[in-house]
Order: C-alpha cells, then sequence, then structure tokens
C-alpha cells in the first residue's frame, strides 16, 4: 500500500514539475514575442523620430533660404522662434537680438502701429490678415525708415485645432512701388503732354502686323474702337498717292541698316473726314534682347492749319518781295541812264553821285533778297555769305 501510494505521489509531482515547465514556456515565449514588439516599436519609434528631425531640419532650410521673410511665433506671448535672414534684414536685427523674446518686446519701433495688434488679434481669432503695400516705420542704424511691405500674418494650428502660434511671411517692395508710381507719373505726365499738344499717338508690332493708337488716332484715321488692328485698315486711310511712301518708310525704318528713326508726312482722308489731313509722323524703332525690330512707337500731329499757315505767308512774302523790287528795279534803269549822260557830258560830279546810288540800290536789294528768301526760311537756319570788301572804300562811304 506505501509503494503504491509513493508512486502516485511521484507521479503526481512530476506531472507537476511537466505543467509548470509548460507554463515557464509559454511566459518565455511571450516575453519574447514582448521583447520583438517592444523592439520593432522601437524601431519605428526611432526612424519615426529620425524623420520628424530630417522633416524639422528641411523645413528650417526652406525657411532660412525662402526669397522672402518668414518668422515663427510661439504661444500667446508670440515669442520669436525662428526668423530667416531676410526678415533680419528688413528688421534691421540679428538672431541673437530677437529669438526667444515676445515679438512686442524685440521689436519697440512698432508701438503706435497697427502690427502689434494685427498679430494678436491672428492669434486669437485665428484668422488670417493680409496686407498689402503696407506703409511702415522700421529700425534704420540709429533712426526709423519709411517702408513698403507685403505681410501675411498666418495663424498655425495644432492637431486640436487650437492656435499654437503665428507664422509670418514679409516682402519689402519699396523700390518697386516707388518706381511703379515714378514710372506712372512719368506715364501721367506724359499723356497731359499729349492731350495738351492734340497728338495722336500710334503702336506698330511688325511680328503681328498689328496697329493701334490712342482714341484721337482712330478718330483721324477713321478706325474702330478695337484694341489693334491690322497695319492696312490704317494704311488706307492714307490718300493713295501717299500710301507707297508711307510703306517705303516704316520699311526703311524697321530695317536692320536703320538707326530705327522715323518721320514722314502724309494726307489723311476718310468718310469721316472728306476735307482731308495733313498730319507728322514721328516714331522710334524698339527691338527686343536678340536686336530685332519688336515695335515702332510714336505720334502724329496734325500740320494742315500750319502747313495752310505757312502757304499764306510764302505767299505774302512772294508779293512783298516782287512788290519791293518792282521800285527798285526801275530806280536802278533810272540811275543808269542818269550815269550813261554824265559820262557823255563829263560831269564828274553826277558819275560819282550814280556810283554810289546803284551801289546802295544793289545793297538794298541784296536786303530784300535775305530777309524774304522764302528757302531760307524753310531750312530754319541763319546763312552767313562771306564777301571780301576794301575796308578803306567802307570808311570813304561813312565819311561821305
Amino acid at each position: 500500500m506505501n509503494t503504491d501510494h509513493n508512486v502516485t505521489l511521484r507521479r503526481q509531482h512530476q506531472q507537476q514539475i511537466q505543467e509548470k515547465e509548460k507554463k515557464e514556456q509559454g511566459l518565455m515565449e511571450e516575453m519574447a514575442a514582448t521583447l520583438e514588439e517592444l523592439t520593432a516599436t522601437n524601431d519605428e519609434l526611432n526612424s519615426s523620430l529620425q524623420l520628424l528631425a530630417e522633416s524639422r531640419e528641411q523645413m528650417r532650410t526652406i525657411i532660412e533660404q525662402a526669397p522672402v521673410g518668414i518668422a515663427m511665433l510661439k504661444g500667446p506671448e508670440l515669442i520669436i522662434d525662428i526668423a530667416n535672414p531676410t526678415i533680419l534684414k528688413i528688421w534691421d536685427r540679428h538672431l541673437a537680438e530677437v529669438q526667444g523674446l515676445p515679438h512686442d518686446i524685440a521689436r519697440p519701433e512698432l508701438q503706435g502701429q497697427p502690427m502689434i495688434q494685427w498679430l494678436r488679434e491672428a492669434f486669437e481669432k485665428g484668422e488670417r490678415k493680409t496686407n498689402n503695400e503696407l506703409s511702415i516705420m522700421l529700425r534704420h542704424k540709429d533712426g526709423l525708415r519709411e517702408a513698403i511691405v507685403n505681410s501675411i500674418y498666418q495663424p498655425i494650428f495644432s492637431a486640436d485645432n487650437k492656435v499654437t502660434g503665428i507664422l509670418i511671411i514679409l516682402e519689402e517692395i519699396t523700390d518697386q512701388v516707388l518706381e511703379r508710381r515714378k514710372s506712372e507719373k512719368d506715364q501721367q505726365m506724359l499723356s497731359m503732354a499729349i492731350d495738351a499738344g492734340e497728338l495722336a499717338t500710334f503702336y506698330y508690332e511688325p511680328e503681328l502686323n498689328l496697329f493701334s493708337g490712342n482714341a484721337l488716332l482712330k478718330l483721324w484715321f477713321g478706325l474702330a474702337d478695337e484694341d489693334q488692328l491690322d497695319l492696312s485698315a490704317a494704311i488706307n486711310s492714307i490718300v493713295k498717292e501717299d500710301q507707297e511712301r508711307v510703306m517705303a518708310a516704316i520699311t526703311d525704318a524697321l530695317s536692320e541698316e536703320s538707326d530705327g528713326n522715323y518721320f514722314i508726312e502724309y494726307r489723311i482722308v476718310h468718310p469721316q473726314s472728306p476735307n482731308g489731313r495733313l498730319v507728322q509722323a514721328r516714331g522710334k524703332v524698339f527691338y527686343d534682347a536678340k536686336g530685332k525690330a519688336a515695335s515702332l512707337n510714336g505720334t502724329l500731329r496734325d500740320i494742315t492749319e500750319q502747313k495752310a499757315e505757312e502757304q499764306r505767308k510764302n505767299d505774302f512774302i512772294s508779293i512783298a518781295s516782287h512788290e519791293l523790287k518792282t521800285p527798285l528795279t526801275s530806280n536802278n534803269a533810272y540811275l543808269q541812264l542818269m550815269q550813261r549822260q554824265a559820262l557823255l557830258t563829263a560831269n564828274t560830279n553826277y558819275q560819282d553821285l550814280t556810283l554810289k546810288s546803284l551801289k546802295q540800290v544793289r545793297n538794298m536789294k541784296n536786303l530784300i533778297n535775305g530777309f524774304l528768301n522764302i528757302s531760307r526760311f524753310d531750312s530754319g537756319r541763319m546763312m552767313i555769305e562771306r564777301d571780301v570788301f576794301d575796308l578803306k572804300e567802307l570808311f570813304t562811304e561813312l565819311e561821305d
């Protein structure tokens, strides 16, 4: 009986040992699996941290190299966390001067200006604020300077949709705006001069054969109000006798051998202007980067009345010249007869007087020819004719 009882106890003991071994084996396997999972999780975490670090570094590099000013403010105090070189240049500061400080403390020059309040509102309301061509006073050396900027204040949201900071994007456009305003002012002054001078303006693109101009030009040529027309539409309004000459002048101005200047006078006739109009065209060819003619720009001036006035002036000068020369011609003939009579009678006094009188008549004729010479008026120049004379003879005449 004791033997059977001992055997039974031994078997139970072995069975308990086997069950413990199985449990231990199971625990070992579970621990191994858990350890493997922890290792994989740790690897994934390290990989995520590395990617996050790379992403943050990449973002910082992009911000650093951005052509516009960028700064990141964090927290309700709007502490400057990141500021790239471009925005530091606009602020006239170094990074060490502003990093880690609240924006309003780092930049006291903004006190009394609306930017600080706008930043706070963007943080509190979570709404972006955009400013275009904003005038602002910025620090410059030991004082302030006026600048013009474009700026964006963009709230930064967390995963739970809470505002954690503000992204500032800043671009200074002072030079560009001032240049544009100067250009606009110059254009306005040019427009005023064109209007005051009653000038028509034209613009011709040879590549597309398109012709355009201001309202006055379209009125003169009887053209439609379209922005651009084919050049032939304008040529058709020129009198036929002048059309070929105008086309030749345009072609010459656009040629490679030309200096790019365009000047011609021609007549315009169309149903809305049956009496015709004489115009003077002046223009200049503008070239592209390759040296090819890109456009012919210029002005037209109505010289109808001017030419009519010049013709009336020339007619008057011709009549006046004729009326002045006629009595002189008669006097010259009379004096020549008197000179001949004095020679026949050997009257030396008369000979001397008639000789001097004839000389004065010739001088008077020369004066009339000089003052009333139409060709000299048209040339617009003072013509000086050199002549040899005897000073002794001049003083003798003055003495007499």
